[in-house]
């Protein structure tokens, strides 16, 4: 199972996420605990997000990208699920993260569903098979 949560911020992607991976016994993909992360480990790629967050600038789409792409390959050998929180958060990241992102780890989509809010107060629902 793969999961990913797209929602506006505050909305509780992050509640909702850790409680869905809890109860699938799979990892929660959370793009600020692997910043966060990776710059306690000092690993490569958090000692360049740490050079970032000193000069008070945001982390470039392309480092979000790798750790999220080295969290994809772990939980692909891990079983292969996973629910993913905090990205996209523009066009840019929702073109890699579900164009090459995941033709990289070879995951296909093979479901979707969300919530859209189509007017003041509006909710729809959809759900379907892709492709």
């Amino acid at each position: 199972m793969r999961i990913l949560m797209i929602a506006p911020p505050g909305a509780g992607k992050g509640t909702q996420g850790a409680l869905i991976a809890a109860h699938f016994n799979i990892p929660h993909i959370a793009t600020g605990e692997l910043l966060r992360d990776h710059v306690a480990r000092r690993t490569a790629l958090g000692q360049a997000v740490q050079a970032y967050l000193d000069r008070g600038a945001l982390v470039p789409d392309q480092i979000v990208l790798d750790m999220l792409r080295e969290a994809m390959i772990a939980a692909k050998a891990a079983g292969g699920g996973f629910v993913l929180d905090g990205i996209p958060r523009n066009m840019e990241q929702a073109r890699a993260a579900l164009g090459r992102l995941w033709s990289d780890t070879k995951f296909m989509i093979t479901n979707r569903a969300g919530v859209v809010r189509p007017g003041p107060g509006g909710i729809s629902c959809f759900a379907g098979r892709a492709g």
